[in-house]
């Protein structure tokens, strides 16, 4: 109980306190966070609560992360049965808990601010920004608060919430304001939900209780009302969230439905702020507290606040720009000699920010505006976690328009789509009527279809992918989906990925890697052993840093000890064949990374991984074919089929000819072949493809009347098809509908898309690919029947290829340690390197050398070493491959770092139940991109769809590089010689003055960014 003992009397009073309402008074600085904390291991370990019946509510992930870091030092695993997490992360599992009795899809989305104003402008016919901010800001207020609201607003919200609702409705949405509503709603409805509800806790926490707003409250008291064991931490002299509907008289409510004035405990002792900033303060919050309270200072007074406090008020922002201005020209003259580093501008909102820059550039005075773009804000994590969106819910339109826009990138032509765009019309009915036209501006009529027809196979293909593998990690689902987007010119393992070489392509890598993992399945240790002791660290720490290779590194892998027992079914890693002499005589398994031209005895107990790469490379490849050479091909059950056609116009063309094969593990089990009667004339252009005559279908069945036999042959299964999306599939499609009157509902999977991105810049059609897979044409083709079998050994070597890209792209989070590792090896980074090792080095070092490193802390002191070394040789290969290619030369940036902590984050949740249904994936799904928006969590753990609850994260060993902050100690503050303009969360600091300050060198020596959320572009 350390958090118990390190408090004070009144701190101690509230966590002791009875098992009755108590509200908690705590200014910034009192150890209100302490309080809480103390206050829920009291309740477990003294009235016996069990940590699962315990929710504690807060309004950040920030707060919400650093109250389970805490908790867990006092419970370990036990702090994750707690329930801590926001108002909305509660409102949400509920929500989709009950989602039947709340009116709600099963895979609904929550709609992020630019699909709300998508949402809006449709129903709205509204275009600018400014509008579009200023009703949705009035529709939030309208639902929370509707009793203060301006007139104004309260006509501008009741003209437009119907149809905003309506076009959420639609989509499947549902907005942050909702999350909150439309549970309470539940709860009102629903006497029996609440009472379920209230059963699940037996105690409720809530931090920052002055921040709840009118709807929150209700949901409090409905679950405290049983029990009434509710703690509430409030500080009545701040509101950030005032201007959502937070309602500070809640905490005045909260005595008088609770009873507890009695109760009231002030904690008065501040830790933080010096006595000077408290009385300040208290002489600027005097008259508009809601309750009186005295702070005392529990620091000592510092010489940087000698200076005099200054409120000054000013007629208008010229005047205020002016005195900014004269300040700083001050501070930085002599003898102050304070340097432009050394200031920050604090200020309420960016709008001042601008404007303050722009003044400070015309004054010559450098600067740098400091404005938060976060990991969610880059585009290519944005394209990422729409497509996961569209995985989730097929039906979100507004997801569907805001990816085309960010593929697009060409607003001329987005707006035009947006005129376009009718009520009774889907934007992607939308993307489809656009595809016909030849006035759209600056793009032909064919680039845009082609443009439109990837766009929907890409996300099509991907449904297929996840529908017909719900257990997929969700790691390797972002694999995939980097993959398929990554631009070839950006600097990611992913875009280089076709010039590196297949790990299973080494020599004995496959039987090695096969071994290993029957080792680590069993429990038994792989010993690491090499002649060079660093290196052999390296090999071990790159090891147990790898994600998912084994549930317990530390002692799965182990350097060779002559001390240590050897069992038979552990396996010795010997990093070099001259140290195989002095390898213990033992019957266990040695795997020996040796040079091609190397030749080891034939024992039984002998491996040989036969490569030219360096040995921490060849780990690195190793690992990569450890935990991908056992995956299963994606698609293993379908039917792929091929149309002959009366024309090349799919909104006409009648059908000729179906052929079908229905595949299982890769083995055509069946045949479907037809000719049909289209009813209308065969053109000459599409007999002379096919040879079928009008004379030849005129007795066949019509469609419809073959259709019961051709449904009987495709059953469920997925249809597969060559150029599917832009021929085949809106045609069989679109007579179905005719015939039916309804939609075929199997998943298509289009194999063109999937083909151009494999070979990029190469022939994609059915005949190139025969070509370069070696499958022979024995005739038939351009008959439909023959193009379907041959389209099945062109599909099975496509999913080959993807799964040997992805093996390539596999663990690019071990490059710095691979690079780290070249470097030691080979001394000198030249020419005699091989090319594929030269490529690795310059992708791992671009990191290990940028400000974004997340070497693990064991490999520190190895780095320093070799740091110099590394610099030059990176220096000179970008130098030298410069000269071959403009722009060679890259740098890490923030857009890597989005993309790398976007896949950490997939780990940050455990592994899948045996096997679940399509819908359950999809729901899962709905739930981990509302969580991966929300999480701050570094976590090491793996997430499949399947997978419906979070379990606890396993503890991980001091050092790992997943629990180093992204920025080192100090980094940010004096890297550069210019102010800062920081944007302040709190809107406490009024409009009318600006708040000036000179920041001390001692509080930049210690400032430690352990949030790079919050730096966001300033890093960059």
């Amino acid at each position: 109980m350390n958090e118990q003992h390190a408090l004070n009397d009144k701190q101690r009073q509230a966590v002791t306190a009875p098992l009755m309402p108590i509200l908690v008074l705590a200014g910034p600085g009192t150890g209100k966070t302490r309080t809480l904390i103390a206050r829920i291991l009291y309740q477990i370990n003294h009235f016996r609560i069990a940590p699962h019946k315990i929710i504690a509510v807060t309004f950040t992930n920030k707060a919400k992360e650093e109250m389970r870091a805490r908790l867990r030092r006092e419970l370990g695993d036990m702090a994750n049965d707690v329930m801590i997490g926001t108002f909305h992360r509660y409102c949400v599992e509920t929500l989709r808990r009950y989602h039947h009795e709340a009116g709600l899809a099963k895979q609904f989305t929550i709609a992020d601010e630019t699909a709300q104003f998508i949402a809006l402008s449709r129903a709205s016919r509204m275009t600018d920004d400014k509008s579009l901010r200023n009703v949705l800001t009035a529709i939030s207020s309208y639902r929370l608060n509707k009793e203060n609201l301006n007139p104004a607003f309260q006509g501008m919200a009741e003209r437009w919430l119907p149809h905003y609702h309506e076009e959420l409705h639609k989509n499947n949405l549902i907005d942050f304001d909702q999350i909150i509503l439309l549970t309470q709603a539940l709860f009102a409805a629903h006497p029996e939900i609440v009472e379920t509800e209230r059963q699940r806790f037996d105690a409720i926490l809530i931090d920052e209780f002055q921040d709840t707003d009118p709807v929150q409250y209700a949901i409090i008291c409905a679950l405290a009302r049983q029990h009434r064991n509710i703690f509430a931490v409030a500080d009545d002299d701040q509101s950030i969230f005032a201007w959502r509907g937070a309602h500070i008289a809640n905490i005045e409510r909260f005595l008088d439905d609770f009873q507890c004035r009695d109760r009231l405990v002030v904690l008065n002792e501040n830790y933080r702020s010096n006595q000077r900033i408290i009385d300040t303060a208290a002489q600027l919050l005097y008259g508009h507290r809601l309750l009186e309270k005295q702070l005392h200072a529990m620091t000592a007074e510092n010489a940087v606040f000698d200076q005099q406090i200054e409120f000054r008020r000013f007629e208008n922002d010229d005047d205020e720009t002016r005195f900014v201005l004269t300040q700083i020209e001050a501070a930085t003259a002599a003898p102050c000699s304070l340097r432009y580093a050394d200031i920050a501008i604090l200020y309420p909102n960016h709008a001042i920010g601008e404007r303050l820059e722009a003044a400070l550039l015309a004054a010559k005075i450098p600067c740098q505006l400091v404005k938060r773009q976060g990991i969610f804000d880059q585009p290519d994590v944005r394209k990422l976690l729409l497509l996961l969106t569209l995985v989730q819910n097929p039906d979100d339109d507004v997801a569907l328009e805001q990816y085309v826009e960010l593929e697009l990138d060409n607003d001329g032509v987005m707006q035009e789509l947006r005129r376009m765009k009718r009520k009774d019309r889907s934007f992607k009915q939308t993307l489809h009527a656009a595809m016909w036209r030849d006035d759209l501006p600056g793009i032909s009529k064919g680039q845009f279809s082609r443009f439109a027809q990837t766009c929907l196979g890409t996300i099509s293909n991907l449904i297929s992918y996840v529908e017909q593998n719900p257990e997929i990690p969700l790691e390797e689902c972002f694999n995939h989906i980097c993959n398929l987007s990554q631009p070839a010119h950006s600097a990611s393992l992913h875009s280089k990925a076709r010039e590196i070489s297949d790990p299973l392509a080494i020599e004995g890598i496959i039987a090695a890697a096969a071994r290993i993992r029957e080792t680590l399945r069993g429990g038994f240790t792989v010993h690491v052993a090499g002649n060079d002791a660093e290196l052999a660290r390296l090999c071990l720490v790159m090891l147990r840093t790898a994600p998912n290779v084994a549930p317990q590194p530390d002692a799965a892998f182990r350097l060779l000890s002559t001390t240590q027992d050897i069992h038979e079914q552990d396996v010795i890693l010997c990093l070099d064949s001259a140290m195989i002499p002095r390898l213990p005589r033992s019957s266990a398994v040695k795997i020996v990374l040796c040079d091609p031209s190397e030749q080891l005895d034939d024992a039984d107990n002998y491996l040989a991984i036969q490569s030219a790469l360096t040995p921490a490379v060849a780990c690195f490849k190793l690992l990569q074919a450890l935990t991908t050479a056992h995956a299963p091909k994606p698609f293993r059950h379908y039917v792929a089929f091929d149309l002959e056609t009366t024309s090349g116009d799919t909104r006409t063309a009648g059908i000729v000819e179906i052929g079908a094969v229905k595949v299982r593990d890769g083995v055509i089990v069946g045949r479907f072949g037809r000719l049909v009667n289209p009813e209308i004339p065969i053109t000459d252009g599409a007999f002379r493809v096919h040879g079928i005559s009008d004379a030849e279908v005129a007795h066949e069945p019509t469609f419809a009347q073959l259709l019961p036999e051709l449904m009987e042959f495709i059953g469920d299964d997925m249809l597969v098809a060559h150029n599917g999306f832009s021929f085949d599939f809106p045609i069989l499609f679109r007579l179905y509908r005719e015939a039916t009157g309804a939609m075929l509902a199997n998943r298509r999977f289009d194999t063109l898309p999937l083909a151009r991105r494999l070979f990029p810049g190469q022939p994609a059609s059915v005949d190139a690919l025969m070509q370069r897979f070696g499958i022979q044409d024995i005739g038939g083709r351009h008959r439909a029947l023959d193009d379907a079998v041959y389209l099945t050994p062109i599909f099975e070597r496509l999913q080959d290829e993807e799964h040997a890209l992805n093996r390539r792209t596999e663990h690019e989070e071990l490059l710095e340690i691979a690079a780290l590792g070249s470097m030691m090896a080979a001394r000198r980074i030249d020419a005699a390197l091989a090319d594929e090792e030269r490529l690795l080095f310059r992708l791992g070092a671009r990191k290990l050398l940028s400000r974004f490193s997340e070497l693990p802390a064991e490999l520190s002191q190895l780095f320093e070493q070799y740091r110099i070394d590394l610099e030059a040789r990176f220096e000179a290969m970008n130098d030298a491959d410069a000269e071959q290619h403009e722009g060679a030369a890259t740098v890490f940036s923030g857009k890597e770092v989005s993309l790398a902590r976007i896949k950490e984050l997939a780990r940050a949740f455990p592994p899948a139940a045996p096997r679940a249904s399509t819908r359950c994936a999809r729901l899962v799904l709905g739930c981990t991109i509302s969580m991966i928006r929300a999480t701050v969590s570094r976590g090491r753990t793996t997430c499949r769809f399947s997978q419906l609850t979070r379990r606890p994260e396993p503890p991980r060993a001091p050092g790992r590089a997943s629990s180093r902050p992204m920025f080192p100690q100090g980094q940010f503050w004096g890297r550069e010689a210019r102010p800062r303009i920081l944007a302040s969360s709190a809107a406490r600091i009024s409009r009318g003055w600006l708040r000036f300050c000179p920041l001390s060198r001692s509080a930049r020596s210690t400032t430690n960014c352990k949030s790079p959320r919050k730096l966001g572009t300033l890093a960059i």
